[in-house]
């Protein structure tokens, strides 16, 4: 009787897959879903069929949401604090891994940022890079975690570019705001508050006047965002980031749309 009850599930989920629209996005992963391959002779021979016919299986199967945030959830109470890359940080703080540079790669656009910088040398070229969360806020990794040093990546960046690029060091100020919301809990990008720390860094190393905080007003937009890494993970929930906008209270600007060829403030 067991056997007989599992086939007709597994008859039945798949007769339900078959009969069930195609989903084209999923808006809990934040990507395009694989949709149904054309069925074709090259196709077939070539096996691209087969695996885009796979791919549109798991993509469109019944309650895939559901399977995936049951997954997660067993997964954690087993122990686990890493799931597709991303490690389920402290204080409900998600930190994608550091990817570890390709040295060819590193070294070919180090050369091309030289060549350039030598071939324009009556144009200024800063250079500022921007670290990731898991190198700033290493604090919350999970116990027993690792990552790459992308401190000592960086600094071996500014090294061998040298003299070709003013370096401005982003690094040492978010380290010194690790503490304040920085970077988003869900997503990989750097909060509007770290972005305004890295723009005053930039205008002190160009030796410019940054405008002081005070001068905006810093509206929420949202309590509701899941960023990429909340994606990735399949957890919602409680752990929904806030996004904060700063508008300047005094001063009138214009945003040029050039390819739509107008203007607005």
């Amino acid at each position: 009787m067991i056997g007989i009850g599992f086939l007709i599930c597994v008859f039945g989920i798949g007769i339900i897959n078959l009969l069930l629209p195609s989903k084209k996005i999923s808006e809990e992963e934040n990507r395009g879903l694989q949709q149904k391959p054309e069925l074709s002779v090259s196709a077939v021979t070539s096996g691209s069929y087969m695996d885009q016919y796979e791919k549109y299986q798991a993509d469109q199967f019944m309650g895939r949401n559901m399977w995936r945030s049951l997954k997660v959830g067993f997964s954690r109470l087993a122990g686990s604090k890493e799931e597709n890359g991303v490690f389920i940080g402290k204080k409900g703080q998600l930190l994608e891994d550091i990817a570890v540079p390709d040295q060819d790669v590193l070294k070919a656009n180090m050369k091309a940022i030289q060549s350039f910088s030598q071939k324009y040398s009556d144009i200024p070229v800063n250079m500022l890079l921007v670290p990731d969360a898991a190198n700033i806020l290493s604090d919350r990794l999970p116990f027993t975690a690792t990552v790459a040093d992308q401190s000592q990546y960086i600094a071996q960046v500014k090294k061998e570019l040298g003299d070709s690029v003013q370096w401005i060091d982003a690094v040492k100020p978010l380290t010194r705001h690790s503490d304040e919301k920085i970077y988003y809990k869900t997503d990989h990008h750097w909060t509007s508050k770290g972005a305004y720390i890295a723009y005053t860094a930039m205008c002190e190393s160009l030796g410019l006047t940054p405008s002081p905080i005070n001068e905006f007003d810093v509206v929420t937009v949202t309590n509701s965002f899941y960023g990429s890494l909340s994606s990735k993970v399949g957890i919602k929930g409680k752990k929904a980031d806030s996004i904060d906008v700063y508008i300047p209270k005094e001063s009138d600007f214009v945003v040029n749309y050039v390819n739509e060829q107008r203007k607005s403030t």
